[in-house]
């Protein structure tokens, strides 16, 4: 599981020493700049917002179906929404994990 990876907690403490940014020093501190990233559940299924702004992830229901992934109309349409009520704030960065094909596990292809 990727909650209890040893190598991976370390890889990410070693290269977040390396940033040149200021870190808030009060954890609740409103920031400009932060990731957000959307997770399915293995275990039931349900869609997760984790937002680096927010103290925890943000349960956004249960996924279509079985074969659903975050790259279903359910979280695109999230996304879409996300950019949107963002008007003319073009300051973000969009990253898919795909496979070692490019391609990602969705056959359907979507435009954000």
């Amino acid at each position: 599981m990727i909650e209890n990876n040893d190598s991976l907690d370390q890889a990410y403490a070693e290269v977040a020493q390396k940033g040149n940014t200021q870190a808030p020093l009060d954890a609740e501190e409103e920031v400009d700049y932060h990731y957000i990233c959307f997770v399915k559940s293995h275990k039931n299924g349900h869609l997760y917002q984790l937002d680096g702004d927010r103290p925890r992830p943000i349960d956004l229901g249960r996924m279509g179906g079985n074969n659903s992934d975050v790259l279903s109309d359910q979280c695109l349409d999230i996304i879409r929404g996300m950019i949107a009520s963002e008007n003319a704030n073009m300051i973000f960065s969009l990253m898919a994990l795909v496979n070692k094909h490019g391609t990602a596990k969705s056959s359907t292809k979507h435009q954000a």
